[in-house]
């Protein structure tokens, strides 16, 4: 969060972290989606 602040000053951004554990057996992909409405 810190360098986010000193990075990336002014609106918050999504973000994703993700565990550096090995997948479940025959699982090759990891899909994360974000979606904004108005």
């Amino acid at each position: 969060n810190e360098a986010f602040r000193e990075f990336l000053q002014g609106e918050k951004v999504t973000r994703t972290c993700i565990g550096a554990t090995p997948h479940r057996k025959g699982v090759n992909v990891e899909i994360d989606c974000v979606a904004s409405f108005e």
